[in-house]
């Protein structure tokens, strides 16, 4: 078996080795070319995409000083291709002698030694980046204001033979991570039998809430190698500054601000479906009101990840939006099916408290 490994781990470095070097001269040309149209987009986005390849497939074929160092000149023209930096001489320059950096890595035995002139490319890169939250010289004017974080979910839910192609999922996470706060929780319900196990299936899947300023489309990117190997769901937050306040408080406070919360939005949801109750008419300002609620407690669950209580919150806000559409009085199935719903989400939280 521990030949079968090396045998594999040998193709995938050969091929890798084959891959960049048919990239590198396109990687060439296209910066080249740029230094004649920097504004052409498309040819920044084929700079980026030719290094992000290999920075990814690099790191899949045990290449981890090649993608390390791929990995701040990818950076930077992902930054440029998002308009935050500019397309000056000094990049293109970066780019070439990555280049010949990452030729000469491939050319060495030890491929994790330092390579000539690598120490020196990696440092002109970082002074080409921006420092977080400050804008400089060579920010475009458009990208002058300060970027919005937004705050994701994602689901990364691999196929059992995701290790058979060499991937790593850990370090897919850790490349997520590098975009920002980051709170991961790791899901065991796919384990099987041990009579059934086989030490080379994967059988966890992953949540992931993020705070960045990247695209959902950057997000993807870090998954552009295994897309075919893995479920991939990302969606933004709802109650964007309700979310990001909640995850930045400290993780010793989140317990406490879960259950304050919960009760908060229980109460007005409880009073809300007494209304309702005791009304003949539609009600729509309580319906309203509940869902409102139900929107917020959803939200805020997903953050401290209580998927129980936030899929409970979710059903509940479903049933109160297809009342206020059909405008009608609340019927007794609804009735039952809200009080069983809330009944649930006051076991969650008493079950989170007796945890804290």
């Amino acid at each position: 078996m521990v030949a079968n490994r090396s045998e594999i781990m040998e193709r995938m470095r050969t091929a890798f080795r084959a891959e960049a070097l048919d990239l590198l001269p396109e990687l060439d040309g296209a910066l080249l070319a740029m230094e004649m149209e920097p504004q052409n987009t498309a040819l920044v986005h084929r700079a980026f995409r030719a290094m992000h390849t290999i920075k990814g497939s690099g790191a899949t074929a045990g290449f981890a000083h090649l993608a390390r160092f791929a990995h701040g000149v990818e950076e930077a023209f992902d930054l440029a291709r998002a308009g935050k930096l500019a397309i000056t001489s000094e990049l293109i320059d970066c780019g070439l002698k990555a280049c010949d950096v990452i030729r000469e890595i491939l050319d060495m035995e030890d491929d994790e030694r330092e390579a000539s002139g690598e120490r020196s490319v990696s440092e002109a890169v970082l002074r080409l980046l921006p420092a977080a939250g400050q804008a400089t010289r060579h920010e475009l004017p458009a990208a002058s204001s300060a970027t919005v974080p937004i705050a994701y979910e994602i689901l990364f839910k691999p196929h059992v033979d995701l290790f058979r192609s060499g991937t790593d999922p850990l370090s897919l996470l850790d490349e997520l991570r590098d975009f920002g706060a980051t709170r991961v929780k790791a899901h065991f319900d796919a384990l099987p039998p041990l009579a059934e196990f086989d030490p080379e299936g994967c059988y966890l899947w992953w949540h992931v809430l993020l705070i960045t300023e990247r695209s959902a489309e950057a997000i993807r990117d870090v998954f552009v190698f295994v897309e075919d190997d893995c479920r991939i769901e990302i969606r933004v937050l709802p109650r964007q500054s309700e979310s990001i306040a909640f995850l930045m408080l400290p993780r010793a406070d989140q317990a406490a601000a879960w259950q304050r919360l919960q009760h908060a939005y229980l109460a007005v949801a409880e009073a809300s479906l007494r209304q309702m109750k005791s009304s003949s008419a539609n009600a729509p300002d309580e319906i309203r009101a509940y869902l409102d609620a139900m929107h917020h407690l959803a939200a805020v669950a997903l953050c401290g990840q209580s998927f129980v209580a936030a899929e409970c919150a979710q059903a509940q806000a479903r049933i109160l939006e297809r009342m206020l559409r059909v405008g009608r009085p609340m019927s007794a199935q609804d009735g039952v099916r809200l009080q069983q719903a809330l009944a649930v989400l006051h076991q969650q939280g008493s079950r989170k408290e007796s945890h804290a």
